[in-house]
């Protein structure tokens, strides 16, 4: 799935700038990680573009966590699991997101009704999914009207709930499931 990343034997002098907190240090790493990262991710991803953002959040991640790196072969699978893990996260959510573009299209192709049909179709689905919107515990209700009424992401929301993200994917995922299963007793 991913491409190994070998040792290379950096200087003792590199490791303690970069985790001092050095620049140069660190574009050092960056620079001579970078294109073995980026090829691994983008083979798995098939898009360069979202491949060069998660290497990019894996660098800085890095940074941010730089105290924590205790030695070369630590620094490269730090690396590696940082940006394997949010390639995989971001492959799972473009799965959900054309999974339910696809379920869309195909309700849309059941609800084909005349115009003026539609718009009452359409007013009554609003509704109902709203009236079960409502009935929903109070904290999935606002994390699902968080991300879906006012378009939040999810990290947004866990910071601003004080919860964690999977907390949030969690919730969202319950609300979504029992939303889905309560419209298809309607319909």
């Amino acid at each position: 799935m991913f491409s190994y990343f070998k040792k290379d034997n950096w200087p003792v002098a590199v490791f303690d700038s970069f985790r001092a907190g050095d620049q140069v240090a660190f574009r050092r790493i960056f620079d001579h990680h970078h294109a073995r990262l980026y090829k691994s991710i983008s083979e798995f991803l098939r898009n360069s573009d979202d491949a060069e953002d998660i290497v990019a959040e894996a660098f800085i991640h890095l940074f941010h966590n730089r105290s924590k790196i205790l030695n070369e072969d630590h620094l490269i699978k730090y690396l590696w699991v940082v940006a394997r893990n949010k390639a995989i996260e971001h492959s799972r959510v473009r799965r959900v997101r054309q999974k339910a573009e696809n379920e869309m299209e195909r309700l849309s192709d059941e609800l084909h009704v005349e115009p003026k049909e539609y718009e009452g179709v359409h007013m009554g689905l609003l509704k109902r999914i709203s009236d079960i919107v409502e009935h929903l515990p109070p904290m999935r209700k606002k994390i699902f009207k968080l991300r879906f009424y006012s378009a939040m992401d999810i990290r947004f929301i866990a910071s601003e709930l004080n919860l964690k993200e999977q907390t949030v994917r969690n919730q969202l995922n319950i609300a979504v499931i029992d939303l889905r299963n309560k419209l298809n007793k309607v319909f």
